[in-house]
């Protein structure tokens, strides 16, 4: 009796991780996805609000990871040579195609994965184990997500802002008054009422339109490097950055002007997004002179409201 007795409880827990996965991942929640490092184990760690789990790899990539992203059905790993797709236990994990390039934002959609490279859009055929080609976009920067849940792509030339289809990229907002753009490509978001486009220079660098108002959120405001940037759904901008030496998270409240909600040490690197409009996701590594691993921040008490972990939390994943 006992024995049957614990193997229905571990058959209802399994059971239960498995429907909070799919419940996360077709976006019913805003949940994170992070890949934890100590130099030797990898680890999964499925964040929300009210829910949080770890997974212990038993699993050796063959080089460290690049990334994690997620779609309706499937969580994927991807480090410089292979994607992999976690098992049903989510600790071991089964190659299924090439990896994408370093660098690039790799996204779910629907039950597969797309990246825009070259001016290509590729999708995973989960059934012959490739990247198809989709669509093209010339000039195409690079893809993001929206509130939405649709995929967004950027071309600076224009510069203007794309929706994909599903079969190919359909114009919808461009910027009224071509700005230029510092640095390298970090990411974009839509909001209900705005597109947002970020880069990596230290001013010219963050930056929403709506099509017919432009706005520089650090014309004239320079850090040292920024990076990461993240947009809640009420429009509130948050960055990470380096400033005389320091990391600190701010929050931009208008154009040239934010106000610092947490300093992070003089080292490290750092992800970031927003699980709502009220508390953002933190995946930082190598940072010895402050916070270091995954924690929630919340916005409105302005304090750290959960750490998952103090280690290196190398990949960092919001579905929308």
């Amino acid at each position: 009796m006992l024995i049957a007795l614990i193997v229905s409880i571990t058959a209802v827990s399994l059971t239960c991780d498995r429907v909070n996965l799919y419940d996360i991942a077709s976006s019913k929640s805003r949940t994170a996805y992070a890949v934890i490092y100590n130099g030797t184990i990898s680890r999964l760690a499925i964040v929300s609000i009210n829910w949080d789990k770890t997974y212990t790899t038993q699993f050796q990539f063959l080089s460290l990871v690049n990334g994690i992203s997620v779609n309706s059905q499937t969580i994927t790993i991807y480090d410089s040579t292979y994607i992999y797709r976690a098992e049903n236990d989510l600790t071991t994990w089964l190659s299924i195609a090439q990896s994408p390039p370093a660098l690039l934002n790799t996204i779910g959609y629907h039950d597969s994965f797309v990246y825009l490279n070259s001016n290509t859009l590729f999708m995973l055929n989960m059934s012959t184990q490739t990247w198809d080609t989709i669509a093209t976009l010339t000039n195409g920067q690079d893809i993001f997500q929206g509130h939405d849940g649709e995929i967004y792509a950027f071309v600076p030339d224009t510069p203007s802002f794309y929706r994909f289809t599903g079969i190919n990229f359909e114009p919808t907002t461009q910027f009224n008054s071509p700005p230029t753009f510092l640095g390298n490509f970090i990411g974009g978001y839509r909001t209900p009422r705005y597109f947002y486009v970020f880069y990596s220079g230290t001013s010219n660098s963050i930056f929403r339109t709506d099509g017919i108002t432009d706005t520089n959120f650090n014309s004239s405001t320079s850090w040292d490097s920024i990076f990461d940037v993240t947009v809640t759904d009420d429009d509130k901008i948050y960055a990470m950055i380096s400033e005389s030496g320091s990391n600190s998270l701010i929050h931009l409240t208008a154009a040239n002007t934010y106000t610092t909600l947490l300093n992070c040490g003089s080292d490290g690197l750092f992800k970031l997004d927003s699980l709502d409009n009220e508390h953002l996701i933190v995946a930082v590594n190598a940072n010895i002179s402050g916070y270091n691993g995954l924690f929630i921040y919340n916005v409105k008490d302005k304090k750290i409201e959960k750490f998952i972990t103090t280690e290196d939390t190398i990949a960092l994943y919001v579905p929308r």
